[in-house]
């Protein structure tokens, strides 16, 4: 009688425990399925979106949720005739983005590319997006990638699990599923996040406002109470940065740093601080003879850099894309064209222009 109890529990376990490894296949399978790896995130739609490009993509922005929110790639690819294209990720380090560099120009012979430049790209060693960028990865840039930061185990089937639970709890796979079965023009229904709407080509138009009152920049842009001190770099940012600069010259490929635009009332309030770090990027582009364009720092005759372009103290939102736009088409075809003069369109530093500013 006892054995005959202890045959039937074991049975009714076995039961159970098969069941529920069937269940967990079935769920890995639908995902596998029904979301595609190449739409659960930003980045990954993005390079879905750029390995999806028919032309050759002429000019990237490489950057942060700043770049892709801040530059209209879509537009300026209908202005410029050529294809220009972001690259842009939450919490962009330099790590990230040498090996997404590197997947790109596998398809793509740029001629110019715009690589931002903050105080967080230097001194992030890790992304919110580092899990996504390592599935838009291919071969060696994967194996490579995942050793430097530790994400083997993105490859075992209990990661596409959790990638599901993860997609469905957050409604990305509803998202997901939309994607799949529209048309390449709709790529972008996969992100419609925070207001904002992916318009193709690495462009986010997001409508939303900033709320009354004074802008502050984040508190991860500062280090216990300071803004910058050249100690603050990471020495594995400034290895990959100078990497993204040795991959440039070796494809013969125009290097050239930018930083998206801040609002007035933040740099002002910030003045010293944002001078600071002008410094420490005065010293790259002497030691590698770059030019930078810091947009904050565009004269007031071009735009006025008012908190109505902006949702946050270091976003642009639809409306400053939108009056960005023709700016940096105008410089693009003045660098071609061996006409552009950085003084008719920049402040040399920020004292400077908040004294035109005020005046």
């Amino acid at each position: 009688m006892k054995n005959s109890k202890i045959k039937t529990l074991f049975n009714v376990s076995l039961r159970i425990i098969i069941a529920v490894m069937l269940v967990i296949i079935g769920c890995c399978s639908l995902n596998l399925i029904l979301v595609p790896p190449s739409f659960a995130s930003t980045v990954e739609t993005v390079m879905e979106d750029a390995k999806r490009q028919t032309n050759n993509i002429d000019i990237f922005f490489f950057g942060s949720s700043r770049t892709y929110r801040g530059i209209n790639a879509f537009g300026l690819t209908n202005d410029l005739s050529k294809n220009v294209f972001n690259i842009a990720y939450e919490n962009a380090n330099y790590y990230s983005t040498y090996y997404l560099l590197q997947e790109v120009i596998k398809k793509n012979n740029p001629q110019t590319i715009f690589l931002e430049v903050s105080t967080a790209n230097f001194i992030r060693n890790e992304t919110s997006e580092d899990k996504f960028i390592y599935r838009t990865l291919t071969k060696t840039n994967k194996s490579d990638f995942a050793e430097g930061i530790g994400l083997k185990y993105f490859d075992s089937k209990l990661f596409n699990f959790t990638n599901y639970l993860e997609n469905f709890s957050n409604t990305r796979f509803v998202n997901n599923l939309k994607v799949k079965f529209s048309k390449d023009s709709e790529l972008g229904d996969a992100i419609n996040i925070y207001l904002s709407t992916y318009i193709g080509h690495g462009f986010l138009y997001s409508e939303r406002k900033a709320i009354n009152g004074e802008l502050d920049l984040p508190v991860t842009y500062f280090q216990n109470g300071v803004f910058w001190e050249n100690s603050f770099a990471s020495e594995k940012q400034l290895l990959y940065f100078e990497k993204i600069i040795e991959i440039c010259n070796n494809n013969n490929i125009q290097l050239i740093l930018f930083s998206p635009p801040y609002p007035y009332s933040v740099t002002e309030k910030n003045n010293e601080s944002f001078s600071q770090f002008d410094a420490f990027i005065d010293g790259m582009l002497q030691e590698h003879n770059l030019q930078y364009f810091d947009f904050s720092k565009l004269k007031e005759e071009h735009i006025n850099l008012t908190n109505e372009l902006f949702y946050n103290a270091n976003h642009c939102n639809g409306k400053g894309a939108t009056d960005l736009q023709p700016i940096i088409k105008n410089i693009i075809e003045e660098l071609e064209n061996n006409t552009f003069i950085h003084s008719n369109w920049f402040y040399s530093n920020f004292t400077q222009m908040i004294e035109d500013y005020n005046n």
